[in-house]
């Protein structure tokens, strides 16, 4: 890159980079291009390809004959994102991991900058900026003006910037992260898997270095996450988060009673919206986690949550479907409105509920 801050550092321990595919071949050659090109020149790369049926796995197997710092493994089932990353840290041996997306690409200095910021503060985690890239090879944005500046964070300031997207956001890929730190927390396949895992990583960090220089190139493309359709599933998943988020903050599993009540009305709220859906395999499984994430807060008592909210947590824990049915007959009956406006979020994508608030 033009400028190349002062701190970028090119020598130093293995890093790992984690490349998680499947059916990515416009753009794969790319990014392993780039990955290639890195001026900190001690990395090694684990492409894990999740049984990619369009030619991906050829592409990435000449890179790693050509050098011998690619290495490609395939997993035995299609498993989703989540499940190839967990599988590639598994066979990695870097004293720190960062992550790329296959149908994105690294500047040169990437690793270099990253790991600077590392020595240079002696920081757990490292973070850099991004630009965003449309169909069309086309630059975007980048979220936040260019500065070289570093700030030092602690865990807790972190997280309440990547919640508030203050400098920070949830994702994986633009961050370097410690080993020891990725290794003690198991990464799965879910619905917004980069923040729920780095709603771990963070809190185990002494803290967290920030530079605002934009060295990863987002490629915004149909299919991906925030593209497709908005499900009951991921309505829990977003829910899940929302909890997982104020209790990494705050340090702790049991939240106090204010924030607990706010979180057992909108487990409610989300049960009842999902009523109106009808019942569904997806729409089951969501009630099953939401249900799951409103027992966390049994330790609320009646007296506390009073009224009619007391009513439902009885009945959602006793006879959910029927008191979902009961209030599905309701709202189809006298607020008609309503069932409409639900029945229009779950028609979305994602990006549009998320953009629109909803």
């Amino acid at each position: 890159m033009e400028n190349t801050p002062s701190f970028a550092v090119t020598e130093g321990p293995l890093v790992t980079l984690v490349v998680p595919m499947y059916n990515v071949a416009p753009y794969l050659e790319r990014c392993l291009r780039s990955l290639e090109r890195q001026t900190y020149r001690n990395i090694e790369v684990i492409i894990m390809d999740d049984c990619s049926t369009d030619g991906s796995l050829d592409i990435a197997s000449k890179m790693a004959a050509s050098d011998m710092r690619f290495k490609v493994f395939s997993m035995p089932r299609n498993s989703g994102a989540g499940d190839a990353r967990q599988a590639a840290i598994e066979k990695s041996s870097g004293e720190f991991v960062g992550f790329v997306d296959a149908d994105d690409y690294v500047d040169v200095d990437f690793v270099a900058l990253l790991y600077g910021l590392i020595i240079k503060t002696g920081a757990d985690v490292a973070c850099c900026q991004h630009y965003f890239y449309d169909e069309a090879h086309q630059r975007l944005t980048t979220p936040w003006a260019y500065d070289d500046k570093i700030v030092c964070l602690s865990p807790c300031e972190a997280m309440r910037k990547m919640k508030s997207y203050d400098q920070m956001d949830e994702g994986l890929w633009n961050k370097l992260c410690r080993r020891e730190i990725v290794v003690r927390h198991r990464m799965e396949t879910f619905p917004f898997e980069d923040a729920f895992v780095l709603y771990k990583y963070i809190p185990e960090a002494e803290s967290v270095a920030l530079c605002c220089v934009p060295l990863y190139y987002y490629y915004q493309r149909d299919g991906s996450l925030m593209h497709t359709d908005y499900t009951p599933y991921k309505a829990f998943a977003r829910y899940k988060l929302e909890i997982l988020k104020d209790k990494a903050i705050r340090g702790t599993e049991r939240l106090e009673t204010g924030i607990a009540l706010y979180y057992i009305r909108k487990g409610l709220k989300l049960l009842r919206e999902f009523g109106l859906l009808g019942q569904t395999a997806d729409v089951s499984e969501a009630c099953r986690g939401v249900l799951e994430c409103l027992h966390e807060f049994d330790y609320v008592s009646d007296m506390e949550l009073g009224g009619k909210d007391l009513i439902a947590r009885r009945c959602v824990y006793k006879r959910l479907w029927r008191y979902l049915e009961l209030n599905r007959k309701f709202v189809a009956t006298f607020r008609k409105r309503k069932m409409e406006k639900v029945c229009h979020k779950y028609s979305l994508q994602t990006m549009e509920v998320f953009q629109k608030g909803l």
